[in-house]
């Protein structure tokens, strides 16, 4: 049996989810628009996405309905950070 390459265990809807939350986590709130055109996912996928991270808390919506990083975001790097400095 041919060794597997970390591609051959990858699951979609991770990767996606992935590109997703890098765009938000990039800067500023961003509209879900922007988030579509430069994921280059369809609408659909992307809002599933983003009320997931939603609704764990990890990205919240601001007034005017852009997408910005949330407290469990916030607390997952916090949390991360204090590791390292141990």
């Amino acid at each position: 049996m041919a060794n597997r390459t970390d591609e051959d265990y990858e699951i979609e809807a991770v990767s996606k989810a992935k590109i997703v939350l890098e765009i938000v986590i990039d800067g500023e709130p961003v509209a879900l628009k922007k988030i579509v055109d430069r994921s280059q996912l369809g609408r659909d996928i992307v809002m599933r996405i983003l009320r997931t991270f939603r609704l764990h808390g990890y990205l919240i919506q601001n007034a005017n309905a852009d997408w910005m990083v949330g407290p469990g975001l916030v607390r997952v790097a916090h949390d991360v950070t204090e590791r390292k400095q141990l």
